[in-house]
This record gives structure tokens, sequence and C-alpha cells, in this order.
């Protein structure tokens, strides 16, 4: 009979080699090479006699598995969970498989940690997908912890049962734990928009934890978000944050940053701050409103250089004196002397 099997020896091999494969492979970590899974309570709290909802993706590398059942069992007090029987999940390296499932947590003590595997039945499966040996049935090493919790001591069941600064932890309210830099805002820690000057810009400063522009006087400016005097020059005005040059009048003069109006005398007059004599052209003279044209008299004459003798005018005016006084001396003896010669009247 021996010799007779001797046909199924390559076959049987096949299927111890693959068989001892899945096995180590299946527990040589915790979430291994063929299953992935994942736990969660409704309300994000586990209560004992509560639903807890499975998920499991199966997949493999190398093997081609049928599993027809799929049991997940806890640990410490050898119940089961959840199981899904007859199935017909096929795994092959080109395709995975997912399951959904329901289970109802056991009975514990209160904040007891339940260690949770699951446990495969399966057949595994030639090139052809047939299978190859027995049904076998294995469970993952590495357990799935999932604390449990009396109902009547569970302060909450997801964090919006808890203040704003707190979250819901394993059935508690706590107290939220910002960072330095981190504000509370509805359950959770939010960064601040600074906690530095050093943060901001450099035109700005952190206030209130907010980057807020500097509002510097306008005679300052700005330097490593400080406010700092300008120190114009003594004839600058300190404007939007600039030193601008002051603008005067021709009266006027720059003192400590503003014009001042200065005060001339009565012969003189103000030019770019200044006060000079007042000079007058040669053919004008000074009064008290400035300088106005000389009034020469009639035997003078306006020049270039002032008033000056007109000894033409002069010369004309003696001439034509003396022509006067001649003629009328003229006159004077024609008739004083004819009236000597004429004869006494009646001695003819």
């Amino acid at each position: 009979m021996a010799f007779s099997n001797c046909a199924n020896w390559p076959k049987l091999t096949f299927f111890f080699f693959s068989l001892s494969f899945f096995l180590l492979a299946i527990g040589m970590q915790p979430t291994s090479a063929l299953y992935e899974t994942r736990l969660q309570c409704p309300g994000s709290v586990c209560i004992e006699n509560g639903e807890v909802d499975i998920s499991l993706l199966l997949y493999h590398t190398n093997l081609s598995v049928w599993y027809t059942k799929v049991d997940y069992v806890d640990i410490i007090y050898n119940t089961t969970i959840a199981s899904a029987k007859d199935l017909n999940l096929i795994v092959t390296p080109i395709s995975n498989a997912s399951l959904s499932l329901q289970g109802k947590l056991p009975p514990a003590p209160s904040g007891f940690a339940l260690q949770i595997v699951p446990c495969f039945t399966f057949y595994l499966l030639d090139a052809e997908e047939k299978a190859i040996g027995n049904e076998t049935w294995t469970c993952g090493k590495y357990p799935y912890s999932l604390q449990i919790f009396k109902e009547s001591l569970v302060e909450c069941f997801n964090t919006s049962g808890c203040r704003e600064n707190e979250i819901c932890t394993k059935g508690k309210c706590e107290m939220l734990s910002c960072g330095l830099c981190e504000y509370v805002d509805n359950h959770g820690c939010l960064p601040y928009g600074c906690c530095d000057s050093r943060e901001c810009e450099l035109d700005s400063i952190c206030a209130d934890h907010e980057c807020q522009k500097l509002e510097c006087a306008s005679s300052q400016r700005i330097f490593n978000r400080t406010c700092i005097d300008l120190n114009c020059q003594y004839d600058e005005v300190a404007m939007n944050h600039e030193c601008m040059p002051l603008e005067c009048a021709e009266d006027e003069n720059p003192t400590e940053h503003a014009c001042v109006k200065i005060t001339c005398g009565p012969n003189e007059y103000a030019e770019n701050g200044q006060c000079y004599q007042v000079q007058c052209a040669p053919n004008q003279e000074m009064t008290s409103d400035g300088c106005a044209l000389l009034e020469c008299g009639p035997l003078a004459k306006m020049t270039d250089t002032g008033c000056r003798t007109d000894y033409a005018t002069i010369f004309r005016w003696f001439a034509g004196f003396a022509v006067i006084l001649g003629l009328a001396a003229f006159l004077y003896y024609k008739y004083t002397h004819q009236a000597v010669q004429a004869p006494p009247p009646g001695r003819f």
C-alpha cells in the first residue's frame, strides 16, 4: 500500500511545504503578509456585552488559498466574538478578498483588554485553484487588543459628549493637553497664528497670538519690528515715516524742523531766509517804500549814474535870457532917445 501511494508524493510534498509556508507567514507579525483587520465599537467605546464591527482584508503574495470560515476568538476567556461560516473566499497573488462581520463582546471587568485573534479555516489551492489536501485551521499569532468597559462606568461614548476642552478616551472625558503655541477649539488643538514676533514679517509684531502691523508715529520708522525716531536734520521735517526737506518761503528760515518768519529792517529785503541791504540803482533813491526813480530838477537831467547838471539846457536858458534882456534894452533905448529929440508941442 505504501508503494501504491508513491504517485501522490509530489502533491503531498507541495501541500505540506505550502502549508508550512502559510502557517509561518500568518504568525510572523501583527499585520501579517496574509491579512489586515480592524475592530471598532459604536461610539468609539467598547462596552461589555456590546457589539463590535470587524473588517478583514485577505491577501497573499505567493499562495492561493480558499477560506471557508473565519472566527474571531478572545484568547483570554477563550470565547468566540464573531464567526463567519460557509465562506467561499478565494485569495491568490493577484486577487484579494474582504469580509465584514459583527460580533458581540463578552462580559469582563471594566477597563479590561481583550486579546482577540482571527482564526482561519481554509484549503490550499494548486495552480488550477483546486483544493490540495484536507481542510486546515490556524489562528493569527499576534492578538488585537480591545479594551472594554462597563456601561455604568462610561462617561462618554465619543468626544461630542465631553466639554470643548476635553476628548473622550477609553470612555472617560480627559482634558486636552495642547502645546505651548496651541489653543483648544472644538475638542482639538489648533496652532496660534504666532507666539513670537520673530514668526512675523519685519514690519509686524506678535500680539494676542496674531501678527499685527506696527502703527508707528509719523516721526518714526520701523526697524527690526520696533518703532524708532527718525532724528531728522534741523532743516527737515518728519512726514510719512521719512525725513523731508523743509520748503520755506523767502522770508522764512528753517529752524528746529519748522519754517520761522524773519523780520528785516526798513531798508532790507528777505531772500532765502536772510535779510539783505537794499541796493538802489544809480537812477533810484531810497524811500520808505523802497527804491524809487530820482526826480531831477529843471536844470538837471537823468543819466545812468543819477541826476547830472544839464549845461546845454542852462546855456540855452542863459542865451535866451540874454537875447530877451538885449531886446528889452534896445527897445528902452530907442524909446527914450526918440522922446528927447521930438519938439515940444505948440511951438509952431
